[in-house]
């Protein structure tokens, strides 16, 4: 199942959960014995007992399809569990806690209903716990897996605008002109799609993947790293390798803009150290027109030109700061005179 499938599962059973609190809780605000058990003393012309039973056939029944989604959801977790390779990150540590936590409780309430009636006045009680680590399991994985889905669905990472812009990005990645006008189309992004959710995720969550946005040379080399690393199942083949690379190229512009919103959410821009430093005691004559083409080409690597006229205008330390943010986070590789024309071409063309 992909991930949106996972998140539809989840809310079901999110919601059949509530609906075991509340049923269970009206139910047993009439806490009778000959209200709540079949046996001799059940009146069977009572209307009320007739209307009660009804209520706990359907919560017997919700609880059996809350059983069987959790089943889903876990034959889908444990398998993955298994297959990473690297130490699980913390969401993922406290998703499976909780997932077993949950089965530990309807394993408990089971064998009470089942074999330990005696101690049926606790039933509430797991019915309660279940529903809140059944919240806490909610909130620790829809949020992430509708930013994971959103990112991986993206309708301009599969635009035809996109798909050239991938064919021109490519080169910088390794490949020649021809492979790059032979995997830039939708089937690749596509495939590409499935490779990060079906091999990708065998070592690392998904978010982390998808946290940092990078160059097409930065996630050329990092797909080729990892798929050269051993690992338990089927190693990712050449054609996946390729693909892979290309829809993470092609979905770069979106997660560049979800790591701006961040940065602005957490306090805006941060100054890094100068890794890109002016070139003491060397003339140094800008080209304008051929300045502009390089911001072009150079920039549009991780996101669109609009972001520019977005950020406005900045002094020429303040460009220095951007691209050497560039560096650092999005893994910019490029020649120090050729970042420094683009820093000076900004500075002039956006001053502050």
């Amino acid at each position: 199942m992909n991930p949106l499938q996972n998140a539809i599962l989840g809310i079901l059973f999110w919601l059949l959960a509530l609906f075991q609190v509340i049923v269970m809780a009206w139910m047993w605000k009439y806490n009778d014995a000959s209200k709540h058990t079949s046996g001799p003393h059940e009146d069977q012309s009572d209307p009320w007992q007739t209307f009660l039973r009804k209520w706990i056939l359907i919560h017997r029944g919700a609880g059996i399809l809350y059983v069987l989604i959790y089943v889903a959801l876990m034959t889908q977790m444990l398998p993955r569990m298994w297959t990473y390779q690297v130490e699980l990150p913390a969401r993922t540590v406290i998703h499976l806690m909780l997932g077993l936590s949950i089965g530990i409780v309807l394993i408990s309430k089971i064998a009470i209903i089942r074999f330990f009636q005696h101690l049926a006045h606790l039933l509430p009680t797991f019915g309660f716990v279940l529903f809140f680590f059944t919240t806490l399991l909610l909130a620790v994985s829809i949020p992430s897996a509708y930013q994971e889905q959103r990112m991986i669905t993206s309708t301009r990472a599969f635009s035809d605008e996109n798909i050239a812009r991938i064919e021109r990005l490519l080169p910088k990645a390794g490949y020649s002109v021809e492979d790059s006008h032979d995997l830039a189309n939708l089937e690749t992004l596509k495939a590409g799609r499935e490779v990060l959710l079906q091999k990708c995720v065998q070592c690392h969550d998904l978010r982390t993947i998808l946290t940092k946005p990078r160059t097409p040379k930065g996630w050329g080399d990092l797909v080729e790293r990892m798929a050269s690393k051993p690992i338990i199942g089927l190693p990712m083949s050449f054609d996946e390798v390729d693909w892979a690379t290309v829809y993470l190229i092609g979905i770069t512009p979106d997660l560049q803009s979800s790591a701006k919103r961040k940065r602005e959410t957490e306090g805006g821009e941060t100054s890094l150290r100068a890794n890109v430093n002016p070139i003491d005691s060397t003339p140094f004559v800008l080209d304008m027109a051929s300045a502009a083409s390089l911001s072009t080409e150079i920039c549009t690597q991780c996101h669109e030109m609009d972001e520019l006229d977005e950020h406005g205008g900045d002094s020429e330390e303040g460009w220095r700061n951007t691209v050497n943010r560039m560096q650092e986070e999005n893994e910019l590789y490029e020649d120090r005179e050729v970042l420094e024309q683009i820093i000076k071409f900004l500075a002039i063309s956006r001053p502050l």
